[in-house]
Formats: structure tokens, sequence, C-alpha cells
């Protein structure tokens, strides 16, 4: 059974609060606006991190959107993520897709298995600044985005797994081998489909046209199967 016009696509939104930064009573609302202009509309559910990983729980959606940030895995935690996007988990017979915004890329450092599954870690970010995103716009979930200017934290990532690039800003700390920063990128695991978009520092950067048009893109991608 597929996701159609009649059977919601069903989205769970995942936040935490065990930082200063990145609240998700302020966050998960502004993504949730977001979501709520994807066509098809999806069916939208959010809660915290501590409440969302498990397989009862996650067996219900068809993607998960997290915008974590800090926080640990249990082991039964860890699994259940990546199980569940490994493989079919769901009345529909479909894996569950994977999103991660933001601070999704500094979270439960402790499991080295997760930061794999997303596919790059964060190492730190210069004072918030307006960048330039240059964009690798042959792909579903940034077809059509032109480069954008934003003001937001731009993230010094390491990628951990093969991936491939999207978006992009110049390295504000430039070596000869990474003249550029990688902003956002999509990879596989097992049948699922994992992607990851690094602005997104507060609810004026989530509601960035550019930024809602790749989340609403993303969720697409995931739909298409």
């Amino acid at each position: 059974m597929v996701a159609t016009e009649t059977s919601p696509f069903r989205v769970l939104v995942m936040g935490g609060v065990e930082t200063r930064f990145h609240h998700f009573d302020e966050l998960g609302p502004a993504l949730a606006r977001v979501l709520a202009q994807a066509n098809p509309q999806p069916s939208v559910t959010s809660l915290l991190a501590a409440d969302a990983l498990y397989p009862e729980v996650l067996r219900e959606f068809d993607a998960l959107v997290s915008i974590t940030t800090g926080g640990e895995l249990s082991q039964a935690q860890e699994h259940a993520l990546l199980s569940a996007v490994a493989e079919p988990n769901n009345d529909r017979a479909r894996p569950l897709h994977f999103l991660g915004v933001h601070g999704a890329s500094c979270s439960f450092s402790n499991s080295s298995r997760y930061l794999n599954f997303l596919g790059g870690r964060f190492l730190r970010h210069p004072p918030m600044a307006t960048f330039r995103v240059e964009v690798d716009a042959d792909h579903p979930v940034t077809s059509g985005v032109r480069p954008f200017d934003i003001h937001d934290e731009l993230y010094i990532l390491e990628l951990l797994a093969d991936v491939r690039v999207l978006l992009s800003a110049v390295n504000p700390e430039p070596a000869p081998s990474t003249p550029r920063s990688p902003l956002g990128w999509v990879r596989q695991h097992g049948q699922g489909k994992v992607c990851y978009l690094a602005p997104g520092h507060g609810p004026e950067q989530l509601e960035h046209p550019s930024v809602a048009r790749l989340i609403a893109q993303a969720l697409a991608w995931f739909r298409a199967g």
C-alpha cells in the first residue's frame, strides 16, 4: 500500500530540549507550518525524541523529521531508528524515511551508528552571519531551487559516509582540500532515504522560502518511493 490523496503521508516531527539552543517549543510549530504547505499536505505529529524512538511509534509513520539538538541514544532507541529506516516496518510495507534538519547533526553524539547513518556530524560554527548557499539542483530535493542567501549558523560539518552533497557554502575556515562546506546531502540507508539540511537555526530560517521548499521537496522525494 502506498500513500495516496486519501491516505496522507504520515510525518513525525521529532525535537528535543536538551540545550539552551533550538527550543522545540519554537522550532516544532515553525516546522509544522512549513510541512503544512507541502503538496500534498502530510499528516503531522510532533513528539520529543524520548517519546518517539520506539518501534511501536515509528511504525505508524512514513517519514521522521528530526530537529533535535544534543541528547543521547540508548541502544534500544538506536536500533529502533536504524531498523525502521533500513526496511519496511509499517502497514504500507514501506521503510521510514529520515530528514534531519540543522541540529540533527549535533545530536546523539554517543552513537557513532546514528552519525554514520545521518552521513555527517557537526563540528562547530562561526557567529551567525549572512552567507550564500550554492545548490546542486540536479536532484528531486533541490530541483528548481536557486542559490540563496540566508542569515543563519554556518555549520562546519564532517562527512562520515558516502553521501551526495546538494548544498554548500564557502568554508569560513578554508583549507586546501575543503574550500567549501557541505550544508545538505542525501544518502540511502537500507531501503530508506536519508536527507540532511543544515539551515534552520530558528523559525525565521526554517520559513525562509528556499529552506521551506527544500523541506517540502525532501518529503516529496520520500513519498515517491
